[in-house]
C-alpha cells in the first residue's frame, strides 16, 4: 500500500495528478485506515484547487495518525482560506478559528 502512496506522490510532483490519483485510490482500498491515500488525495486536491476536499482527505489523513508536516501546513492553510470573503479578503480571525489554525501550524513545525 505505501508503494502505491509514493508512486502516486512522486507523479503528483512531476505534474502528472490523474496518474497520481489512481495510485492514491489504489492505496485507500487496500489500507482504509491508513492516512497515506487520503494525505495523496487532499494534497492532490489542493493541487487542484479543490478546498472543500483538501479538507475533507486532510482531515481524515490527520484522525488517522498522518504525521507529515505538509498535510498539518495545508490543512492550516485550507482553515485560514475558508475565513477569506468572496474577494480573498481577510478580517481577523475568531479566538477559536486562529487558535486551531495555530494549533496545525505548531504541529507541521514539530
Amino acid at each position: 500500500m505505501e508503494n502505491y502512496f509514493r508512486l502516486g506522490d512522486e507523479l503528483l510532483r512531476i505534474r502528472r495528478p490523474d496518474a497520481a490519483e489512481m495510485f492514491f485510490k489504489q492505496a485507500q482500498n487496500l489500507a482504509p485506515a491508513s492516512p497515506l491515500p487520503y494525505e495523496g488525495l487532499g494534497l492532490l486536491a489542493a493541487e487542484r484547487g479543490q478546498h472543500e476536499a483538501t479538507l475533507q482527505n486532510l482531515k481524515v489523513a490527520l484522525q488517522h495518525g498522518s504525521t507529515s508536516f505538509l498535510a498539518f501546513y495545508i490543512y492550516a492553510q485550507e482553515q485560514y482560506r475558508l475565513t477569506a470573503d468572496s474577494q480573498d479578503r481577510h478580517a481577523p480571525l475568531k479566538n477559536e478559528a486562529a487558535a486551531e489554525i495555530r494549533g496545525e501550524l505548531h504541529k507541521s513545525i514539530a
